[in-house]
């Protein structure tokens, strides 16, 4: 699944995978039961960052 859509404006589930890879995370999309499991690890900056 994924793919950038018409007009490649960088949507879906690919262009949200690049942007959470962007900010130095993962992003778990797969199906899950009846749903679809999305999850999304992004790290934070702690303290004085």
């Amino acid at each position: 699944a994924g793919g950038t859509g018409p007009g490649g404006g960088g949507n879906g589930l690919a262009g949200l995978r690049e942007r959470v890879g962007a900010a130095g995370g993962t992003l778990r999309a797969d199906p899950s039961g009846p749903g679809f499991l999305l999850a999304a690890t992004v790290p934070v900056a702690t303290g004085g960052e």
